[in-house]
């Protein structure tokens, strides 16, 4: 046997192999584009979830803001409401103590 044949058998074997092979292994490389790709879309969902999330905690620190305006108009409204009752209590109790009466003429300059 000569070198020259043992050499003559190794190609039509690679041939064989290569026929075999799927087409898809050429893409089997591009993996790392896919995983840029599911990266920047993970990266813009973050963003634009983060987006939402802060301009939904505006609206309501807004709202809140609002509200909290109006408990306060709402809560002075009372508290003078109160007061006011209070003096006339107190105011019809000092003319009791002095004995006035609804009927008591007043005196106009």
């Amino acid at each position: 046997m000569t070198t020259r044949s043992v050499t003559s058998h190794i190609p039509s074997a690679d041939v064989e192999l290569q026929a075999t092979a799927s087409p898809w292994m050429g893409l089997l490389s591009l993996w790392r584009y896919g995983v840029w790709f599911a990266v920047l879309f993970g990266v813009l969902v973050l963003a634009v979830s983060t987006r939402i999330a802060v301009r939904q905690s505006v609206l309501d620190l807004e709202r809140n803001a609002s509200l909290t305006r109006e408990a306060i108009l709402q809560q002075e409204r009372l508290q003078l409401e109160v007061h006011t009752r209070r003096r006339a209590v107190l105011l019809e109790a000092y003319a009791a103590e002095m004995e006035l009466t609804a009927g008591a003429p007043l005196v106009t300059p």
